[in-house]
């Protein structure tokens, strides 16, 4: 309650689209970092869809659970939260475990620290990537933002 409330100490900003509020910070009783993503909403339309469908963090709830059962990996979420009033949704967030020393592949493809420095160990990644990917399309699983930021 106290991230919905603001009252959170400790939380950096995380660069995310404009469509999102996304935070980083620990939560000592989870034992961890994790991260908080508030949803807002994209446009003008989202308040009128959202009375007919379920949030975007709970949409995004359902898909990890559904990807996790289909044996992908995916940072574990802890917390969905919501808010309605008079049907409409005016708060939804999602609240995730860091996976601590995970880089995003963006990273691994530009930072000679992470020890990708030939091209052909950068291109073994991407064509790693590339069937991991093909293997989520055959499980009929799509992401929704794919960005080379947004996986890990």
């Amino acid at each position: 309650m106290a991230y919905y409330r603001g009252e959170l100490e400790g939380l950096e900003d995380v660069a995310s689209a404009k469509t999102a509020k996304v935070s980083a910070g620990r939560v000592d009783h989870v034992g961890g970092s994790c991260y908080f993503k508030r949803y807002l909403h994209r446009d003008r339309v989202d308040p009128v869809k959202d009375l007919f469908r379920d949030s975007r963090a709970r949409r995004a709830l359902i898909n990890e659970q559904i990807a996790t059962t289909l044996g992908f990996y995916l940072p574990t979420s802890l917390c969905l939260m919501e808010r309605r009033r008079g049907g409409f949704l005016t708060y939804c967030a999602l609240i995730n475990q860091a996976i601590d020393g995970a880089h995003i592949l963006r990273d691994w493809l530009t930072d000679p620290a992470l020890g990708m420095t030939s091209a052909a160990a950068r291109k073994d990644l991407l064509i790693s990537f590339g069937h991991e990917l093909g293997r989520w399309h055959a499980a009929g699983l799509h992401h929704g933002d794919l960005r080379l930021g947004n996986v890990l």
